[in-house]
C-alpha cells in the first residue's frame, strides 16, 4: 500500500465554483453574486487558470508554467511523465549497463510517486476530477490498467529488478495515476484515438531510430496530440489534467488550434515533477558504459 502524508488540510475548493457558476448554493465556496460578476468578463477556463495552485502548493510538484491565452475556453493541464520503456526499451537500457537500468528505473518510479502524490492534492484538497492518461482509448480503462500493470510487474521482473524491495523500488513504475485508478481513488478518461496511438506504438516498436525514424516519430506524436485537443474540446469540462510523456510539447498544437479556432481557443498549465530529470546526458552514458566494461571484463 502505498502511503501519501497529509501535509495539507482541506483549502477551499475553487474548482467547484468556477464548473458549477450558474448553479451555486450558499454553502458555495464562492460568493455566488462575485463569482457572476467574473463570469461575464471571463471563461470558466480562465478562472481556473487563474486560480490554479502553485508548485508549493502542490506535494510531489517542483515548478509549475502557466501559458495564458485570453479568452480561451479550454485549459489542459499537462502532468509531465517519464514512463517505463516497453520491452526492447529495457533491453537497450541493460547494453548500457545493469546500474544504468536500475538507476533508470528507480527515477522512473520516484517520478510516478510524484506524480501519485499531487493528484492526490489536486483531487482531495482542489476538487479537481477530470483526468486523463497517455494511452486510455475509450476501451475499458479497470481492465487495460489491471493488464497493464500485470505486464509490466512481470517485464521488470523478468530483466533482473527482482529485488527484495521490489515495490518499495519499482511499485509506481507503471503509473502513478495507473495506481490511484487501479485503487479506485480517482476515475480516469480517455485521452486517445485508438488507430493514432496503434500506429505510434507499432513504429516505434519496429524503428531503428535514425533520422527518417524519429521525423516519423514525431508526425504520430503530433497527430496523438492534436487528437487530444480535440477529445478535450468536445468534453463538457473547462480543463482537463493530462499525464502525459515530459517530450509531449502542447504549445505548438496549441497555438495551430487556437489560429483554426478563434472562439474555442486553449490555455496551457505544464507541472513538473520533483524528481524529473532533463535526459541522461552523453558524458553520463559514457560513464555507464566506461563502468560496465571495467566491471565485466
Amino acid at each position: 500500500m502505498i502511503m501519501v502524508s497529509k501535509t495539507y488540510g482541506k483549502l477551499k475548493n475553487f474548482v467547484c465554483g468556477a464548473i458549477l457558476a450558474g448553479a451555486i448554493s450558499n454553502n458555495s465556496c464562492i460568493n455566488q453574486n462575485s463569482l457572476e460578476e467574473k463570469v461575464d468578463e471571463k471563461t470558466k477556463a480562465e478562472l481556473i487558470f487563474d486560480d490554479f495552485p502553485s508548485a508549493e502548493q502542490i506535494e510531489g510538484t517542483r515548478k509549475i508554467d502557466k501559458y495564458d491565452v485570453p479568452g480561451a475556453e479550454h485549459l489542459l493541464i499537462h502532468l509531465k511523465q517519464k514512463h517505463s520503456p516497453e520491452e526492447n526499451g529495457i533491453l537497450k537500457l541493460k547494453n548500457l549497463g545493469e546500474t544504468y537500468l536500475k538507476d533508470t528505473m528507480k527515477n522512473v518510479n520516484d517520478i510516478q510517486k510524484d506524480i501519485l502524490k499531487s493528484i492526490l492534492i489536486l483531487k482531495e484538497d482542489y476538487g479537481f476530477e477530470n483526468f486523463r492518461g497517455e494511452g486510455i482509448t475509450e476501451k475499458n480503462v479497470i481492465e487495460d490498467v489491471k493488464k497493464h500493470l500485470g505486464q509490466t510487474y512481470a517485464m521488470l521482473k523478468r530483466n533482473g529488478l527482482n529485488s527484495d524491495n521490489f515495490y518499495e523500488e519499482y511499485g509506481c513504475v507503471p503509473g502513478g495515476y495507473e495506481l490511484l485508478v487501479y485503487s479506485k481513488k480517482i476515475d480516469l478518461n480517455f485521452s486517445e484515438k485508438q488507430e493514432s496511438l496503434e500506429k505510434s506504438l507499432d513504429y516505434l516498436g519496429n524503428s531503428f531510430l535514425d533520422e527518417t525514424d524519429w521525423q516519423n516519430i514525431e508526425n504520430f506524436q503530433q497527430e496523438r496530440e492534436n487528437s487530444l485537443l480535440e477529445i478535450i474540446s468536445e468534453s463538457d469540462k473547462p480543463y482537463s489534467i493530462v499525464v502525459y510523456g515530459a517530450a509531449h510539447n502542447f504549445n505548438d498544437n496549441i497555438q495551430r488550434w487556437n489560429e483554426s479556432f478563434p472562439s474555442d481557443k486553449f490555455s496551457l498549465i505544464e507541472m513538473t515533477p520533483n524528481n524529473y530529470q532533463f535526459e541522461t546526458s552523453e558524458e553520463q552514458i559514457e560513464d555507464y558504459l566506461t563502468n560496465y566494461s571495467e566491471n565485466h571484463n
